[in-house]
């Protein structure tokens, strides 16, 4: 269980919500979805198991029920399910008999046939789980109300009491949605992104519970609520990170969160009988590997006061140096001011957050690469396997943070396309993923995605399309087949990682024909670096840009041609990437003679067969 009703040494432990392998603020989101798996250990949530299981008492909270599905057949009713006379344990839960498990595979499946038929079906469930979650706050404001006023009446008690079980019921519920939808279907960035805000949410909720939990605790035990603590400032309040750009590797010195990605947040959530005067939040960093604070760190913008709202927005956080490539993750330390009723001065304790998603800081950028793909591992993996879905929607979440975009107005995110083609490419199309084959894929992947951030003006051409990508062989010659002569795109190359290859339409000299052609664009002499568009610029073979759709949703199954928007020339699509006057090249045609460019586009072009 999350939430004992009336014991603080059942609340909500970071264990218990993130995993055995969490250590965090939020959990990070390829670990938060142990938050609804825990209560599946020990045969108190599996329903397909078949020992008796416990399951939580029916929500009085109005939490959504799920419309059964027509095609599922016969299920049980709700009038069935009212007259059921389940036995309770001691904590309240039912455990529920064999006879009685059909209605909650049933509720299992039911929901797993809803994420099957996306998007309509993720939208409702979204839908279903953001009004429990506005209820669940709802329900949270009546229980501070309720605490602030409470007299020792105990049908008063017992109705608090109850409401902090319905509110736990529904967290659980909505953090088992939230899981289902993660790994039944592939998410565009905007559904990811907010799937993460419902995470945080039902951690933040959490978090506020456990402090309600504890302080009513000692309400019924004659003591004041807002003079309980452990003297580490349990009971007081609770310091989480509510916002944070990490996991990704940051560079020395350099804000640790750009312009398109959400700031580092911090709320002191306090109980209702808590009078708070004020709050001072300090980060400190913390090594993942040896879990020891680095005390002589220097963080610039690492403190600040809290607001209001006790909130806490640090926007220009920056690290002195970099952390040799390990792994480290930020912490905060609150001290915290409150005044109980009748006491001056006001009392001075300190709190602290658990640390945040993990992070490396780099001294330049050619340590990206190995990096991020430390941080990306991290993520999806504890000890075991993953399906091939869930790592697909975690792979989608770090490239859009590789690739500096707005994760909800994203210039190009994954495709359906893009991901197909990495599952047939690096993993041949397995079910699950294991860390030996995350191994080889980020050997070709992590090349690729290092280009696309850093290699200027490759990630602009990129996002506005005008590099095609991962696209094979075979199928750019399906997609050329029928377009002039000059049309061409560029696709990263399979066996040479991090590289482009070239395929163009040109008519042949031999047979008359429109023929396709494959060119691996090299390695550029130092003393002659030439950039993308100049290079394509000067190479009157390459006229116009076959474009590809950029959509995230599209149809696996339709016609090649279905993918593609159009042509267009490749100085109208250049014309802001050009370094120099372009002075048209003699003896490029057909690239038998590249001799006469300069340049060094003859080294430029090896013949890709």
């Amino acid at each position: 269980m999350l939430f004992n009703t009336m014991s603080p040494a059942h609340s909500t432990t970071a264990t218990e919500v993130g995993g055995p392998n969490t250590y965090s603020a939020a959990p990070p989101f390829g670990e938060f979805f142990q938050l609804s798996m825990e209560l599946n250990k020990d045969g108190r949530g599996d329903v397909r198991s078949e020992e008796p299981l416990h399951m939580p008492v029916p929500l009085s909270l109005s939490a959504p029920k799920l419309e059964p599905d027509p095609s599922a057949g016969p299920s049980t009713t709700k009038k069935e399910r009212d007259t059921m006379s389940p036995d309770r344990t001691d904590d309240g839960s039912v455990i529920v008999s064999r006879r009685e498990k059909s209605y909650l595979r049933n509720l299992y499946e039911d929901v797993s046939r809803m994420c099957e038929r996306a998007p309509e079906a993720r939208k409702s469930l979204l839908a279903k789980i953001f009004q429990t979650r506005c209820e669940i706050a709802k329900a949270l404001e009546c229980v501070r109300l309720e605490l602030i006023d409470l007299h020792r009446n105990e049908e008063r008690v017992r109705t608090v009491s109850k409401t902090n079980q319905d509110i736990k019921q529904a967290i659980e519920w909505a953090a088992r949605q939230v899981q289902l939808i993660y790994q039944s279907e592939f998410l565009c960035p905007q559904d990811i992104y907010t799937l993460m805000e419902l995470h945080t949410d039902l951690f933040v909720h959490s978090k506020q519970l456990e402090l309600y939990q504890y302080e009513l605790y000692h309400f019924v035990n004659g003591e004041d609520g807002s003079k309980a603590s452990d003297g580490s400032g349990r009971g007081i309040g609770n310091l989480v990170i509510t916002r944070q750009p990490f996991p990704k590797p940051l560079k020395q010195n350099t804000r640790a969160a750009s312009s398109h990605e959400d700031p580092i947040e911090v709320i002191l959530l306090t109980g209702a009988r808590v009078p708070v005067v004020g709050c001072c939040v300090r980060a400190e960093l913390v090594y993942e590997e040896y879990h020891q604070k680095g005390g002589n760190f220097i963080i610039q913008g690492g403190q600040k006061e809290t607001d209001s709202r006790n909130r806490a927005v640090l926007t220009d956080i920056r690290f002195s140096k970099g952390t040799r490539l390990k792994m480290v993750r930020i912490q905060f330390v609150g001290q915290v001011s409150f005044q109980p009723k009748g006491q001056q001065p006001p009392i001075t304790m300190t709190t602290e957050s658990e640390p945040s998603c993990p992070f490396i800081i780099m001294t330049n950028e050619s340590q990206w690469d190995y990096s991020e793909g430390i941080l990306f591992q991290k993520d999806a993996f504890s000890n075991n396997d993953m399906s091939w879905v869930r790592f697909a929607n975690l792979l989608q979440n770090h490239y859009m943070k590789a690739t500096r975009q707005d994760p909800e107005l994203p210039d190009r995110p994954l495709s359906l396309h893009d991901i197909n083609y990495i599952h047939r490419l690096l993993f041949y199309g397995q079910e699950t993923v294991s860390q030996k084959d995350f191994d080889s894929f980020w050997k070709w992947f992590g090349k690729v995605l290092q280009k696309i951030r850093h290699q200027k003006p490759f990630c602009q051409l990129w996002n506005k399309g005008l590099i095609s990508g991962f696209v094979s062989k075979p199928e750019a010659n399906e997609l050329l087949q029928g377009q002039q002569a000059g049309a061409f795109l560029i696709r990263f190359s399979e066996r040479a990682a991090g590289k482009l290859a070239i395929a163009y339409n040109r008519l042949s000299e031999e047979t008359g024909k429109i023929e396709t052609s494959h060119y691996l664009i090299a390695p550029h002499d130092k003393k002659e670096t030439m950039t993308i568009p100049d290079f394509l610029g000067q190479c009157d073979s390459y006229v116009h840009f076959l474009l590809l759709k950029l959509d995230f949703q599209c149809d696996l199954n339709g016609p090649i041609s279905s993918r593609i928007r159009g042509l267009v020339h490749k100085n109208e699509a250049l014309v802001d990437y050009y370094t120099k006057k372009l002075i048209p090249a003699k003896g490029l045609e057909g690239y038998e003679n590249t001799g006469n460019v300069t340049g060094g586009v003859s080294d430029a072009l090896q013949r890709f067969t």
